[in-house]
């Protein structure tokens, strides 16, 4: 095991440092951004002669080093999920680049309109950018492909296949003179936003397994421990009189808590009470309800209609529900970090009528 700790360490700092690439057979693999932490995703693969983007995204941090794609310009770009750290860099890349094709799903797609979007509304308010209208350029040339069905490029085959995750989230195989499967970000196990990853579609074997590991190290407790944790919790809330701020995620957690929510008031787990959503993520509850076969709960549509939901519809509503309605209730919002969003409103004024 200490060996192969050292053998990844090598291997590590040979993608790392600097501008350096990790070599192998016939293939190279060009880490942009990425791949140490929670920075962007952003990788570059060399492959037959041609030079694959997988994915341009963007973080608080760290952003994809566009230097690099102007030494070494990409063919083709591969986008594996909707998520910011995968897709937000990508119209900057387009405008660089514009007659390189771009392939995602078509959830993908969707999700990405409102992603690019709202980076473009924020770069604005900024005045980061001069025309907010071309935020979302880069996906008017784009190819949507859908779960299974292969493409070529030149003379490589590609496939997207479901990688869990979040809606229209991919893992990448692209099969040449050599095999290389890119993961994205992968669930190993079913959610009620999304189905987990497709196991049997795993080929037997590649040459160069890009992957990512963030919970790689860890021993983690199963769903449903923390599901009966969660719901516990919940409970003893709701029935003390209290609310319940669900700071989460826009695209995915968000999601993910609603429908884990409305199916625990539709089997009489959690009292029913008003569950308010606010934020980003009710832009995205339309493209759920559109591809609601992929995801993992075959009542979706049912669920968002429950009479208990209430999307919240501009700020004098948000306010209310902050600062008027204080009976037992549910809210699910923006960010999940709390440094920003509505879920900051919300926080603050459920805080001050703990303390």
């Amino acid at each position: 095991m200490t060996q192969l700790i050292q053998n990844l360490d090598s291997l590590n700092k040979a993608i790392f440092n600097n501008k350096k690439h990790a070599t192998f057979k016939d293939l190279k693999f060009l880490a942009l951004s990425g791949g140490r932490n929670n920075e962007a995703s952003s990788y570059l693969l060399f492959i037959d002669g041609y030079r694959i983007l997988l994915d341009a995204g963007i973080s608080v941090t760290k952003e994809l080093d566009i230097e690099v794609l102007y030494e070494y310009p990409p063919d083709l770009i591969l986008i594996s999920h909707a998520h910011i750290d995968h897709v937000g860099f990508l119209n900057q890349v387009h405008i660089e680049f514009p007659h390189v094709p771009i392939y995602m799903t078509e959830p993908t797609f969707e999700l990405s309109k409102i992603i690019l979007n709202n980076i473009a509304e924020i770069n604005a308010r900024k005045k980061q950018i001069k025309d907010s209208e071309t935020s979302d350029q880069a996906l008017e040339s784009c190819n949507t492909i859908d779960f299974g069905v292969s493409f070529h490029f030149k003379e490589l085959k590609i496939t997207f296949q479901m990688a869990g995750h979040i809606l229209g989230a991919a893992y990448i195989l692209i099969e040449g003179k050599s095999t290389v499967l890119y993961t994205g970000d992968l669930s190993s196990a079913d959610r009620y936003s999304v189905k987990a990853h497709y196991k049997e579609k795993f080929p037997n074997s590649v040459d160069l397994l890009i992957s990512e590991s963030t919970f790689g190290d860890k021993h983690n407790v199963s769903r449903r421990t923390e599901l009966d944790l969660l719901v516990t919790s919940i409970t003893k809330t709701l029935t003390r009189g209290g609310r319940v701020l669900f700071p989460a995620p826009s695209l995915g957690g968000c999601e993910e808590i609603l429908l884990l929510v409305l199916n625990a008031m539709n089997e009489n787990i959690i009292p029913k009470v008003p569950v308010y959503y606010d934020g980003l993520a009710r832009e995205f509850l339309p493209i759920y309800r559109k591809y609601h076969e992929l995801t993992n709960s075959i009542n979706l549509i049912e669920l968002l209609d429950n009479e208990n939901l209430f999307i919240i519809e501009d700020f004098e509503h948000r306010n209310k529900v902050a600062y008027n309605y204080k009976k037992p209730s549910i809210i699910i919002s923006p960010s999940s970090l709390l440094v920003g969003g509505p879920s900051v409103l919300y926080g603050k004024e459920i805080l001050s009528e703990e303390l």
